[in-house]
């Protein structure tokens, strides 16, 4: 296959040469799974990088045949898609005024996580965590609050497709209520 993208995969067979003779290859960009094999072997090559990658097959000598190799065939390989992004422990109606935690996950690659939020609310990351975030919800019932999240490119994948997670603050819970002086 001559275009695919990075962490795309796609089945080969190698033909021709000896039954039973062990089969290896030479690849940049790629890998190859199983590494070794026979021509009754299937094959299934991953492309392991974006821009290009190349693979050629050595079949092994053996007793009566010395050994082959197929011409290097090339690929032009664009970024990977990314995984998609998710919150988890999202609250839908946190009461207003309070706080929670959430822990981005998802994603692919090394790009930088960004997270942003409407005037609802306001995040920050957790002290000594690298994806745990504290949002902290607007003190009025019924305000909306949102939180977005990103993950930027790298050399590998392209941006992941933003993910939003909304909710609208609940009534605050009141504290108990007492009477002061009523003398039974």
């Amino acid at each position: 296959a001559e275009t695919k993208n990075c962490n795309d995969s796609f089945p080969i067979k190698v033909t021709g040469g000896v039954s039973g003779a062990p089969i290896s290859f030479v690849a940049s960009g790629c890998t190859v799974s199983p590494a070794s094999g026979t021509t009754d072997t299937k094959f299934l090559v991953t492309v392991t990088s974006a821009g290009g990658y190349s693979l050629s097959a050595v079949m092994g000598e053996t007793a009566s045949y010395e050994s082959e190799q197929t011409r290097t065939y090339h690929g032009q390989s664009g970024k990977g898609v990314q995984n998609a992004l998710k919150i988890e422990n999202w609250i839908e109606n946190a009461p207003a005024g309070s706080a929670f935690e959430i822990t981005v996950s998802g994603g692919s690659g090394t790009g930088a996580t960004t997270l942003s939020t409407n005037d609802g609310c306001a995040a920050r990351l957790k002290s000594g965590e690298s994806s745990v975030y504290i949002i902290s919800v607007y003190p009025l019932a019924g305000k909306d609050y949102s939180v977005s999240v990103g993950k930027a490119a790298d050399a590998t994948y392209e941006a992941a497709a933003p993910a939003t997670f909304a909710g609208t603050t609940a009534g605050a819970v009141q504290t108990s209520l007492a009477i002061s002086g009523w003398n039974d």
